[in-house]
């Protein structure tokens, strides 16, 4: 969970968007976003759709990084 919050906000930052503007985007709140980022809680498949999606990556960029530190 950790990890792919992690991966998110690498992506997030690789492509220069700013929490916030991430959250307006997904008509979240930074909040929830925040959480999400941190681990604390799982997003759905359709919020990690979306969050692909607003982060122009294939789903499959954002949970490379869980299989493999699951499969470590």
């Amino acid at each position: 969970m950790e990890a792919l919050g992690k991966r998110i906000v690498a992506l997030r930052k690789q492509k220069g968007i700013k929490q916030f503007e991430l959250a307006i985007d997904l008509n979240v709140p930074d909040s929830a976003l925040r959480l999400v980022e941190k681990g604390k809680t799982n997003p759905t498949t359709k919020t990690l759709l979306r969050i692909a999606n607003a982060l122009e990556v294939p789903i499959e960029e954002m949970v490379k990084v869980v299989k493999v530190n699951q499969e470590a």
